[in-house]
């Protein structure tokens, strides 16, 4: 999945919006920009990648 993911999403999204998800730095981002709290609380499975939902609290 990794492969595809960078080998042909990445390609297609472009590098800049979807690196930050391959090297799983969201919830870093997402307290950077003020959330609090950041959880990851599911992660499915798909044919091109995992999907990862997140809980966070914004002051």
């Amino acid at each position: 999945m990794c492969a595809f993911f960078r080998g042909l999403l990445q390609n297609l999204d472009g590098v800049a919006g979807t690196e930050p998800n391959a090297r799983g730095i969201l919830p870093e981002l997402m307290h950077t920009a003020g959330f609090r709290s950041v959880e990851e609380t599911l992660v499915m499975p798909t044919p091109s990648g995992s999907i990862a939902l997140y809980r966070r609290y914004r002051p």
